[in-house]
């Protein structure tokens, strides 16, 4: 999902977006008039003004979008990449020198229709009176080509907003097809689905090497320490936690290289991990993290690659977002066939990555598990839980643009049609309600539930808390890798949101007992 920032929301300025963005270059986007909701946006997203908000990409506009009405409008003509060019700009931090979406309209829009013009035999407007003829473009769909020059500069300042496969290229063959044949699968998107597919099938023979090569250190592994899972709902100071306490040369846990090639982790990364860092960008494309096929990463993404049941092929097929979140999220629901393979994938997937990362203690990230606590409790009775926990209506706006955010890179769908807060309040909803109804499964020693805003202005002396009551003797050795990862990544959190009126309206309404379980003030506005 896009975000467009301008200044006024018209007629005009709907009808040319839908043209450039939704029928020519086939993204969804939303438009708004907010600066403060544009800033804290952390995914893809221009402004169209006239002058830039920050340092985002910034097309400079004309005023022609923004009348009423019909004028005789003085054109001047420039050349851009060799393709004519009018309503030109001025401002220097512009894209593009002169206003393509203006221009466009105006060709589109047969805008000098309905001005004075000289009538042929039949009183009808000549092609010979029009711009195009006489600019001599009547024979190039120079409106095409204007919205392609936007896409490439989109791409340039995202380079890795879109990208050629889906995270299934990791899978083997059968559960591609397995989760594949339970969504449909919109015709634009088969190009990336036909390579996808290429690219899994050409590593089955990897896959199965890797199988052959690990079955006795897969079968004969064993964890030496318990392992600590941290179960906080999404955009809940989650990645921060967890990117620290992997920081310790003690833990474990499933990289990025895993969670994408979770079949080929060990035997295969000498080359394709290489591979990989050189594709993707060097930060997350949804919030700009910095990252690499050795982050620490949510095991989750692991999973789906690994059996066909996961809440995370919502993002690949977010046309079915209500399907998962209702037949997929609760792991302990699933058939006992179903189940039995889940645990014995999970299992092999935690495995792994110890034999990968080469530590004694297991440290995940994953929010799912939220949905599975007895679940989880009954294979690791002995695991260390931290339930990191956020003011819900940040995290309702942060994971509302951060789902829509990720998307174009991946999906094989449209989003689902009036996808708004409302579903994420519902996920919110579901998971937390499920969190408080189980967690007594749990024994109070083995169980820190943490606010964010806290762990946020004291992180070391809440590390320190989290070794001390997990009983785990390695604080001081890794207190200088807390450290120099606290100052790599001095920016990594963005704290604040502007929250619109509807997520106020849609956690007051649905969720004020988790509001008040949190010890969060109830509010009524952003004032």
């Amino acid at each position: 999902m896009f975000l467009v920032y301008t200044e006024k929301i018209t007629n005009r300025i709907k009808f040319t977006f839908n043209l450039f963005l939704k029928e020519l270059l086939n993204v969804d986007y939303s438009l708004t008039t907010n600066n403060d909701e544009f800033k804290a946006f952390e995914g893809v997203k221009f402004s169209y003004a006239k002058k830039p908000l920050e340092n985002e990409l910034f097309f400079g506009c004309s005023n022609l979008l923004f009348e009423r009405g019909i004028s005789n409008i003085d054109l001047m003509f420039i050349e851009h990449d060799g393709q004519p060019a009018f309503f030109p700009v001025y401002q220097k931090e512009s894209a593009m020198p002169f206003d393509p979406f203006a221009a466009g309209f105006y060709l589109v829009s047969r805008y000098e229709e309905y001005l004075p013009y000289r009538k042929d035999e039949f009183g009808r407007f000549s092609a010979s009176e029009s711009l195009a003829y006489q600019k001599n473009f009547l024979h190039k769909p120079i409106v095409n080509i204007w919205a392609l020059t936007i896409g490439k500069k989109l791409k340039e300042k995202f380079p890795g907003f879109s990208f050629p496969v889906t995270t299934l290229v990791g899978t083997d063959v059968s559960n591609f097809l397995a989760i594949c044949r339970k969504h449909s699968i919109g015709i634009s998107f088969y190009p990336k689905l036909i390579f996808s597919f290429l690219v899994a099938a050409i590593f089955e023979l990897f896959n199965l090497w890797e199988r052959v090569v690990l079955r006795n250190k897969m079968k004969n592994y064993r964890m030496k320490e318990p392992p600590v899972f941290i179960i906080g709902f999404w955009r809940s100071g989650t990645t921060l936690l967890h990117n620290l306490l992997c920081s310790d040369p003690r833990a474990g846990y499933t990289t990025t290289f895993q969670a994408v090639f979770p079949h080929i982790t060990i035997t295969q990364a000498w080359w394709i991990k290489p591979l990989a860092n050189w594709i993707v960008p060097e930060n997350r494309p949804f919030d700009n993290v910095s990252w690499d096929m050795d982050s620490p990463q949510e095991e989750e993404f692991g999973l789906a690659n690994l059996q066909s049941n996961s809440l995370y092929n919502s993002y690949i097929f977010p046309g079915d977002y209500d399907r998962f979140l209702k037949e997929e999220f609760f792991t302990e629901d699933f058939p006992p066939q179903q189940l039995k393979k889940w645990k014995e994938k999970y299992t092999s997937l935690v495995h792994k990555a110890m034999l990968s990362t080469g530590g004694n203690r297991y440290i995940s990230k994953n929010p799912c598990h939220l949905g599975r606590l007895n679940l989880m409790h009954s294979m690791f009775p002995d695991a260390k839980y931290i339930f990191i926990y956020r003011n819900p209506y940040q995290v309702v706006e942060s994971l509302y643009w951060f789902y829509q955010s990720i998307l174009p890179g991946v999906k094989l769908q449209k989003l689902k049609p009036g996808f708004s807060r409302k579903d994420i309040v519902d996920l919110y909803c579901v998971a937390i309600r499920n969190y408080f109804k189980t967690r007594s499964v749990i024994p109070p020693e083995d169980l820190l539930e943490l606010k964010m805003e806290d762990f946020m202005k004291d992180k070391m002396g809440y590390l320190e808390m989290i070794y001390r009551k997990f009983g785990m003797d390695s604080f001081e050795k890794a207190k200088p890798c807390f450290e120099k990862y606290l100052s790599d990544n001095s920016n990594y959190f963005r704290e604040k949101y502007d929250i619109p009126q509807e997520t106020f309206d849609l956690v007051n309404e649905y969720v004020p007992d988790i509001l008040e379980e949190f010890g969060y003030q109830k509010r009524t506005s952003g004032s």
